[in-house]
């Protein structure tokens, strides 16, 4: 965690000092110095945000070599309050371990006398004034699941005056003197992770086929959906007729990746699925659904169980989708891959309450 303080002469009628947390994590295969990289990561990011959530919060993003650091711009009825996100934003970019600065949210465009929502990022070089940007149309369906409208629309160029509104105020510090800046980091313990664990037997040998193994999935999981969603991702490693299932709860400072290949490697593996909440398309419209990846034999398999909600927000209605990948990756995804970015020991702690149904 950093803790940022800072005076900014002119956002209030005397100096102000603020003080404001950003949360660094890794950030993995990833070249800070490469724009077009790491621009198609954050395009890539909001979008997986928007389709889950419905909206993209207010923030600041700043990528440094192998690390993020994320702060949020909660919306307050403050005065001046773009004035001290935008001051916030350029001294926080300024950083020298900083090689690429973002602000991120939601704008309200006016077009042909029309309104609408669009997700938004700029990037900003406070050693050149140079800047790029994106912005795209959202909104929601019936659903309440994020829809994009069009492509990415896209523009750079140099200086406050051609970046125009309502972008320029995320990053406009007019009448602002940024006064000294100083960052603490302060290192957090890694907890635990939250992981569950438990077996299943199956009656017989599956057929070395990635679809089968996630029909089986299926078969041990979806019945849970009636009554709740996934709150995190499971991975079940099919051994003969024996499934190790883990259910990780928190968040893992790792690649998932990574994780699922220290659990195929614990012992021979015909098969290893990775079952998570996401969103599916049918026939046009989107819908959240619980997806499961599955490798085996070589191939990849993808499967989404697609939910319905009713008013009362249960689900209604599901629908299973298919979608054949074709042969893993070159250099393998999961099965005999070891771990690339991390060394992962797995032990057992004991019996730890109830386990899933299945």
């Amino acid at each position: 965690m950093w803790l940022h303080r800072g005076w900014f002469e002119g956002v209030m009628p005397e100096e102000a000092t603020i003080a404001f947390r950003l949360e660094q994590h890794p950030v993995f295969d990833l070249d800070a110095n490469d724009p077009g990289a790491v621009r198609r990561w954050r395009t890539r990011c909001i979008e997986d945000e928007v389709m889950l959530a419905g909206h993209l919060p207010s923030r600041m993003v700043l990528v440094g070599t192998g690390v993020q650091r994320v702060g949020s711009l909660t919306p307050t009825l403050e005065p001046k309050e773009d004035l001290k996100h935008a001051a916030l934003f350029r001294l926080c970019a300024g950083q020298p371990e900083v090689v690429r600065a973002y602000r991120e949210g939601e704008i309200t465009v006016e077009e042909h006398g029309a309104r609408y929502r669009a997700a938004a990022l700029v990037e900003w070089d406070h050693r050149t004034g140079r800047w790029w940007a994106a912005q795209r149309r959202i909104g929601t369906n019936a659903v309440s699941v994020g829809v994009f409208h069009g492509d990415w629309l896209v523009r750079e160029g140099d200086g406050l005056d051609t970046l125009g509104e309502p972008l320029r105020s995320w990053v406009d510090t007019e009448g602002v003197e940024l006064g000294a800046s100083d960052f603490t980091y302060t290192p957090k313990n890694e907890p635990m992770p939250d992981l569950l664990y438990t077996t299943h037997t199956l009656n017989r040998l599956p057929p070395p086929d990635p679809m089968a193994y996630a029909d089986i999935v299926g078969e041990l999981r979806d019945r849970e959906v009636q009554t709740k969603l996934p709150a995190g991702f499971e991975i079940l490693a099919f051994r003969g007729t024996e499934v190790e299932h883990y259910i990780l709860g928190s968040a893992l400072s790792l690649p998932m990746d990574d994780f699922v290949r220290a659990i195929a490697q614990r012992g021979p593996a015909e098969a290893v699925a990775l079952r998570f909440l996401g969103v599916a398309t049918v026939d046009g419209e989107s819908f959240r659904a619980v997806l499961c990846t599955v490798e085996c034999a070589g191939r990849v398999h993808d499967r989404a169980l697609a939910l319905r909600f009713g008013p009362d927000g249960r689900v209604t209605g599901v629908r299973v989708l298919h979608q054949e990948r074709g042969p893993v990756p070159e250099g393998g995804l999961w099965l005999g891959v070891p771990p690339k970015h991390a060394e992962i020991d797995l032990f057992l702690l004991g019996p730890q309450g109830p386990v899933p149904e299945g």
